[in-house]
């Protein structure tokens, strides 16, 4: 069983769980109580992104691909006081990319394979513009962003020309910043639900080996961004919501390798269908 069905079943397994540990909370009006929990898992699929780009310039770009994702998280509050966990899993499979070297003709390349692409965020924040029985909420969070990138290549071709799979392993950490909001219009015996969400993250890379051996690099510099729009409906009397949209995620590293300018970077756009329970304790 390779990573990411691990992640999938784990993950699957403690949503089960936690749902059902939480069925058996008091069943007080959501957002009433001085304490809350929300948790959430969804499940997705689009576009997934992967790249290491050697002696680029900005005319290149990551290898992109169909993938399915995994979207598991939890948001626990103390009056505004709002603690977060946070996890994104993406599949890696067949990728298609251009490099444009500072000198010479663009290539265009074609990887098949396999591997995954994974973000972890704890953050502490504040949970605000909450109302007794109202699911709507808006979440201002920053902590603590760890990722890593897996790439298993089974065979690659540039420009036609077949050359040696490389496999990749990268991970690092740093932090994360944003706001995601959680809105809801009532409309009978539903409520239509709003969803949206920004972050940024500056997570540079502490691990970066090729084919098995790790690599030295320096003078590295990364930039990651985030953005989530999604509309769904909501049982508010049950605090369950089902929520369908576009998320995306996107954490490059720009590095010196030996003398070559270089790029590594991963990420997803994809649709997400997650299914969301809140819990007044």
């Amino acid at each position: 069983m390779n990573a990411f069905a691990r992640f999938s079943r784990l993950g699957a397994a403690a949503v089960a769980l936690a749902f059902a540990l939480g069925a058996v909370a008091v069943a007080d009006e959501v957002n009433s109580t001085r304490t809350g929990l929300i948790l959430r898992g969804g499940i997705g699929t689009g576009q997934s992104m992967f790249g290491v780009i050697n002696n680029t310039t900005g005319l290149s770009d990551l290898g992109s691909g169909k993938g399915q994702g995994l979207d598991l998280g939890a948001l626990a509050n103390y009056q505004f006081f709002a603690f977060g966990l946070d996890f994104t899993a993406v599949k890696l499979k067949d990728l298609d990319w251009s490099e444009a070297p500072t000198a010479g003709p663009t290539y265009d390349y074609t990887s098949s394979g396999g591997g995954y692409y994974w973000t972890l965020d704890a953050t502490l924040g504040a949970k605000i513009f909450t109302e007794p029985g109202d699911m709507g909420y808006t979440h201002l969070f920053m902590g603590l962003r760890v990722w890593k990138a897996v790439r298993d290549e089974e065979s690659r071709t540039s420009n036609g020309v077949t050359q040696a799979p490389v496999d990749y392993d990268l991970a690092g950490n740093g932090w994360i910043i944003g706001i995601r909001d959680f809105s809801t219009i009532p409309l009978g015996g539903f409520s239509l639900v709003l969803q949206s969400g920004l972050w940024f993250s500056r997570a540079p890379m502490s691990t970066f080996k090729v084919n098995g051996a790790d690599r030295t690099t320096s003078d590295e510099d990364c930039f990651g961004i985030g953005l989530e729009l999604g509309i769904g409906a909501a049982m508010e009397s049950l605090g369950f919501s089902v929520v369908g949209g576009l998320k995306t995620d996107i954490q490059v590293t720009t590095f010196r390798f030996v003398t070559f300018d270089c790029l590594a970077g991963a990420g997803y756009l994809q649709f997400f269908l997650v299914f969301k329970k809140e819990f007044a304790l």
